[in-house]
């Protein structure tokens, strides 16, 4: 048994011909053929949409597996790690400033009114003062060393990272870009450190004024190197009630006290001479 073909050229030559010789017709042949390319087309469409799905549907799947919740608390302990070492590196600056001022024992050095009176003070607690007014002394003071102190802070943070941590790589990278969170955080924690030692000094050295003001020894010589100011206060008294005069001694005395520490080296805070009010 033979099997025969026949080529595009015989079929075409049919279909033209098959009006002629009762073969079939063109019009048959679309209806046979048209609904063929409709179904193809059909599966394609719904195929793109089939594998977008799909694709869509993976992508949601890999959000919500174990990886994806990995990823998520790995970026929150880089930024726990990276707030503990700012922490860390904030305190190192803050104790090492605070050894530097000399403010560990700034109390201690304070001068007994008698070595005052005798124009003495101790060179520790001369130079101790001379180095915070010159860190805090004053608004400016104060704005130069919090900028200091917060470069030194960075670069111990820096340190820090590679002497405590293990980490490479976009890992470390992460973690040396401070959030705004974490700064201001760790600035806060600094400007704390800067006004404990404002307060650390100038406490001090009310102090200082306070036991001046109270010593008898030190109102006689007041009374003696000020004769003129003295006597127009106690001329007052016809006017002035008693606490007026008592308040203008007591000025009298503290602005004393005042000159006598610039003479001899020891500037005051901004902060100690506002809060006596001088």
């Amino acid at each position: 048994m033979s099997t025969s073909y026949r080529s595009d050229d015989q079929l075409v030559s049919e279909v033209d011909g098959g009006d002629r010789e009762g073969g079939v017709s063109m019009d048959v042949l679309l209806q046979v053929t048209l609904p063929i390319v409709l179904i193809l087309a059909f599966l394609v469409v719904t195929e793109v949409q089939s594998l977008t799905d799909q694709i869509n549907r993976l992508q949601k799947d890999i959000e919500g597996t174990a990886t994806g919740r990995l990823v998520h608390e790995r970026d929150v302990a880089l930024l726990e790690l990276q707030e503990q070492l700012l922490y860390t590196a904030t305190n190192d600056v803050g104790r090492e400033a605070e050894g530097e001022l000399g403010l560990d024992r700034y109390a201690l050095l304070t001068p007994q009114v008698g070595r005052l009176l005798a124009s003495e003070v101790d060179a520790d607690f001369a130079a101790a003062s001379r180095a915070v007014y010159t860190a805090l002394g004053d608004d400016a003071a104060r704005q130069r060393t919090e900028e200091r102190l917060r470069q030194a802070v960075e670069e111990r943070f820096v340190a820090l990272v590679d002497e405590q941590t293990s980490v490479a790589g976009e890992s470390r990278r992460r973690v040396l870009e401070i959030t705004e969170v974490n700064r201001e955080s760790f600035e806060l924690k600094l400007r704390g450190y800067v006004e404990s030692f404002i307060d650390t000094a100038s406490a001090t050295q009310l102090d200082l004024m306070l036991r001046w003001l109270r010593d008898p020894a030190a109102s006689l010589q007041v009374e003696q190197e000020s004769l003129t100011l003295w006597q127009q206060i106690r001329a007052a008294g016809g006017t002035a009630t008693e606490d007026e005069a008592i308040e203008a001694f007591v000025d009298l005395k503290a602005a004393h006290l005042v000159a006598e520490l610039e003479r001899l080296g020891v500037p005051l805070l901004s902060r100690t001479v506002q809060q006596a009010d001088l």
